[in-house]
């Protein structure tokens, strides 16, 4: 499953894979629908999941998403499920998202400086989190080994 849920309108799709590539590009494993979905799979079902096993949610915040019921039931989602929640803005103000999103700091896309530091901020907890389970794992293969070695 993806440690990033990006939550976009369709009709922002370039700016939506853009966002998808940076992150890949930092070995952060991302759920884009149009990229992560095959054809013909049952989509509502296969973006509830991937919403619930993400630990991060990006907004993409434009104009069309901040329209779309879509974008505003994955946001919701999102934020029952306290996911740690990123919007990043393109082509709005903060002042311009949903009144419910507007308590979270917004991160503008066109702030190069900004932007790159979500990013790493995130890989650095991505790669916390997997270097944590990796401990685990290797704590549950070596207590396993021990036990069957008695």
């Amino acid at each position: 499953m993806a440690d990033v849920f990006i939550s976009y309108s369709s009709k922002d799709s370039e700016l939506a894979r853009w966002l998808h590539d940076r992150l890949t590009e930092l070995q952060i494993t991302t759920f884009l629908a149009e990229l992560s979905l095959a054809g013909g799979s049952d989509w509502k079902p296969a973006i509830l999941e991937n919403l619930r096993s993400s630990t991060f949610v990006l907004f993409l915040a434009t104009p069309h998403s901040c329209a779309s019921d879509a974008v505003k039931h994955e946001i919701g989602g999102a934020l029952v499920l306290q996911k740690t929640f990123i919007p990043i803005m393109a082509g709005v103000r903060a002042k311009d998202l949903p009144a419910w999103v507007q308590d979270k700091q917004a991160v503008d896309i066109y702030d190069g400086a900004q932007t790159r530091g979500v990013f790493e901020n995130i890989a650095r907890a991505v790669t916390s989190k997997r270097f944590i389970a990796g401990l685990i794992v290797g704590v549950l293969v070596a207590g396993a080994v021990y036990l069957l070695a008695k």
